[in-house]
């Protein structure tokens, strides 16, 4: 259950960088043994995780590289690696160059190797020009589209500008990035409200969606792209014992998946009013914040409301798909980027039940079941008590002009007072919730 879930987390984190089909394969270059956070060098607490992690303290991938042999853990003999390169040093590790008379493929590979996305994704788009119906070269260069515009568009550049947000690094030097967001109490009175950031947010990134999407449709259902992961940045180090990935269809339907859901994000978000001053939503209660904003939450985009659920619901097929996907497949699966492991089965079983469910509460009423084996509630152990009825559909539709009238009371500090909900059933969206059950819920997320 576990491994199955942190496989899923590296594919949404992955995602954000614009990798998220290699997120969960490890990074196999020739590194620093000992080094464990990706340094070149080896200091001493890089030798203390070592060793935390030989004693079981700590997972084995919390130091790649401490493990020598990649057999998951570290042993005695690895330590004393580590701790003659903390005296000696480790030999320098070279900088890949990049032939300019390469095909673009391989010129992108060359540069995302050197940690720069933004020619690398250029090199790819050239790449798909070229031949179209390539596998690989659709597959980069949809991976490398929304990181490249996210930190590249100029609008977002602006955005960030007066924001006071400082960037270091970029998509030409990924390994280096770092984001410096200023104190709330130094936020500058030139930044944007939040209602320019998230409709900037959309119209540079909703053609990023759309586009990724199509590369990825280009991808035929037999194709499977061989990933040498020396063609990754040295500080990208996700864990797997291969130097060669295998991504395969599976692999396109759960990118394919994360894309969705950021263009169905990018369509809610903006459905409803959601401008407020950045300045007051980090300084003030959200009683202020409501009360100097008598639009916020109200109903400003229905038909985004439409493509979002349309989006979302082509999200969660793509997910219910590459689960089937991965248990079909009958080849070697030890490279594999997306693989069910015998002790997930269980786990994939939910995740495909609660996902195909989900679809269909997305136009009409479901009920979440009681598993039909066990016969125990099995709804992704979120603390609901009994079979609950959802229906999305009057939200999806525009039914809410606000959505104001769904939220709790403020308590004497301002902030909403969640054992009060005014209709714990949200319009009738889940007609067997009570705020007894919400309670519960509360309570039971407050200790995961």
């Amino acid at each position: 259950m576990l491994e199955f879930l942190r496989r899923v987390a590296f594919m949404a984190t992955g995602l954000a960088l614009g990798l998220a089909p290699l997120i969960s394969s490890r990074l196999a270059l020739a590194q620093c043994d000992g080094d464990c956070n990706y340094d070149e060098i080896v200091e001493k607490t890089d030798l203390v995780e070592a060793v935390n992690i030989a004693l079981g303290h700590d997972p084995y991938y919390d130091c790649y590289y401490g493990d020598v042999n990649q057999d998951q853990t570290i042993t005695v003999d690895e330590i004393l690696v580590a701790v003659n390169h903390a005296e000696n040093n480790c030999a320098p590790i070279p900088t890949p160059t990049v032939n300019p008379q390469a095909p673009p493929l391989d010129r992108g590979l060359m540069h995302l190797g050197q940690g720069d996305l933004r020619d690398a994704n250029t090199a790819f788009g050239e790449a798909v020009t070229a031949q179209p119906n390539n596998a690989a070269a659709n597959m980069y260069y949809a991976m490398t589209r929304l990181a490249t515009a996210m930190l590249d568009a100029p609008a977002i550049v602006d955005l960030l500008n007066r924001s006071g947000v400082v960037i270091e690094g970029g998509t030409t030097d990924v390994c280096n990035l770092a984001v410096h967001v200023p104190p709330k109490d130094a936020i500058p009175g030139s930044a944007p409200r939040t209602g320019e950031i998230v409709e900037t947010l959309r119209t540079v990134l909703m053609p990023e969606v759309q586009n990724s999407l199509g590369d990825l449709k280009r991808i035929s259902e037999s194709a499977v792209i061989s990933f040498d992961l020396h063609n990754l940045p040295r500080c990208v180090s996700p864990p797997t014992q291969a130097k060669i990935v295998e991504i395969d269809y599976a692999d396109v339907l759960a990118l394919m998946a994360g894309i969705n859901g950021v263009g169905a994000w990018l369509d809610l978000l903006t459905a409803y009013n959601v401008d407020v001053s950045v300045g007051m939503a980090a300084n003030s209660s959200a009683q202020g914040v409501f009360n100097a904003e008598p639009n916020l939450l109200t109903l400003q985009h229905a038909d985004r409301l439409i493509t979002a659920r349309n989006q979302f619901d082509a999200m969660l097929a793509s997910t219910s798909q590459a689960i089937d996907a991965v248990r079909q497949e009958t080849d070697d699966q030890s490279n594999d980027v997306f693989v069910i492991q015998p002790d997930d089965q269980h786990a994939a079983d939910q995740v495909k039940l609660i996902v195909d469910l989900m679809r269909q509460a997305l136009v009409g009423e479901v009920t979440l079941p009681i598993d039909v084996i066990t016969g125990e509630v099995v709804l992704m152990d979120i603390g609901l008590l009994s079979q609950e009825r959802l229906n999305l559909n009057p939200f999806f539709t525009g039914q809410f002009t606000s959505l104001r009238p769904l939220l709790p009371p403020f308590d004497a500090n301002g902030d909403f007072d969640q054992s009060r909900f005014p209709d714990p059933t949200f319009g009738g969206m889940a007609p067997d919730f009570t705020q007894f059950k919400i309670d519960n819920f509360l309570r039971d997320a407050s200790f995961r």
